[in-house]
């Protein structure tokens, strides 16, 4: 295995170190210093002056730390993350812990030994990783998927769930199933949120629609009496009029009032009109508040969907929120179910 971050790759070779296959293949194209071609004999990446955990000695580590360019202040960690070949998060921190070495102590502060430590530890974890022996999976909890398979017991991660196999492969393959069945658990949850947000969005700007509609349907009386007072008034309203003060002839006071007049209509057309609207709210009065109430529990119903798909477990938890949503009507048919509501 060639670890390194994004241009790691995978290379099976016989045993005169030729290839035989490979998960990446790289030609002169790709990269002139080397090819991993199947046939071709195996030459390792360049090492850009890192040192081989395999060969590491104490007198490399001790140059290595003189030499650092982040001076002393710079942690054991860090400079060991950038100088050793191939050097993952886990790798680093299980050398340290069976070296008795602190990631965050500064190269500066190391205590004596510590070259003669951490080589023993490089050498120890390697020699168990090679050996034949059990595989070992990780997981955060006992509820939770596995998330780290392993040739050896991690000590650096002993407050973790071990779960312990025949082998590293069979960790391996364990691991991958359980990967599998996490993507595919995560992008069934994304597809079941992104159709809930949706129809979310749709039913909350329909519940406020009809929020708008019956607050103006509770103008209705008002649009009724302006109406009746510009035809008690025609006398006193001049043509193209944009506005007038009028004569309330149904208060007993009889105040004068300024009605606001639209000049592009005769005042006989703009009561026309208001009366038009308030018959039109009148009905709206007696149906809106039952399609608004079956709007805001629509609305209720799916902010509830959206938690229950987010503390969903299981794909099973999940086939049963989306046959729920489907029997809803959800997904296609719904647009035309609400609208014969709207």
């Amino acid at each position: 295995a060639e670890v390194m971050g994004r241009r790691a790759n995978l290379v099976l070779l016989d045993q005169e170190q030729r290839i035989l296959a490979c998960a990446k293949a790289i030609s002169h194209q790709v990269n002139r210093y080397r090819q991993v071609l199947p046939g071709l004999a195996y030459t390792p990446p360049p090492d850009f002056g890192r040192i081989c955990p395999r060969e590491a000695t104490q007198e490399q580590l001790e140059a290595m730390v003189a030499a650092s360019d982040a001076g002393a202040t710079e942690t054991l960690g860090s400079l060991l993350h950038r100088r050793l070949m191939g050097a993952s998060d886990v790798f680093l921190g299980e050398v340290l812990a069976r070296a008795g070495l602190s990631s965050e102590a500064p190269t500066g502060l190391l205590p004596d030994g510590w070259a003669a430590a951490l080589q023993t530890a490089l050498g120890e974890l390697l020699e168990l990783a090679e050996a034949e022996g059990p595989g070992f999976l990780y997981a955060r909890s006992p509820s939770s998927a596995a998330e780290l398979a392993y040739p050896v017991p991690l000590r650096s991660l002993s407050v973790l769930q071990v779960q312990r196999t025949e082998d590293l492969s069979a960790a391996l393959e364990l691991l991958a199933r359980v990967t599998q069945g996490a993507r595919a658990l995560a992008d069934q949850r994304s597809r079941l949120l992104g159709l809930a947000q949706r129809a979310l969005v749709k039913a909350a700007a329909r519940e406020e629609e009809r929020r708008r509609a019956l607050a103006e349907a509770e103008d209705a009386e008002a649009m009724r009496r302006e109406a009746e007072l510009i035809l008690a008034n025609l006398h006193a309203i001049p043509p193209g009029a944009g506005e007038a003060w009028v004569t309330d002839v149904y208060d007993s006071a009889q105040p004068q009032v300024r009605l606001t007049l639209d000049p592009s209509v005769t005042p006989q057309e703009q009561a026309q009109r208001l009366f038009t609207r308030y018959k039109r709210a009148r009905r709206a009065q007696q149906r809106i508040p039952a399609l608004l109430r079956e709007a805001e529990l629509e609305r209720e119903y799916l902010q509830g969907a959206l938690e229950a798909i987010e503390r969903a477990e299981t794909a099973e938890d999940l086939r049963q929120l989306e046959t729920e949503l489907t029997e809803r009507g959800y997904g296609g048919a719904r647009g035309k179910r609400w609208s014969a509501l709207s």
